[in-house]
């Protein structure tokens, strides 16, 4: 994939949602796995 780029980091298993914010910041939601149990967190500008 050309023109990307790392935003941040994560260990999520499913990306739920992305919105990019108008100063130029981002939030996205994601799923993963824990001890069997699916959670879901939200993630902006790189804080969980």
């Amino acid at each position: 994939m050309e023109n990307t780029r790392v935003i941040c980091k994560t260990d999520a298993e499913l990306l739920l949602e992305f919105e990019q914010l108008k100063d130029n910041g981002f939030v996205f939601s994601y799923s993963k796995k824990e001890n069997g149990i699916s959670q879901e967190y939200i993630n902006c500008n790189g804080t969980v």
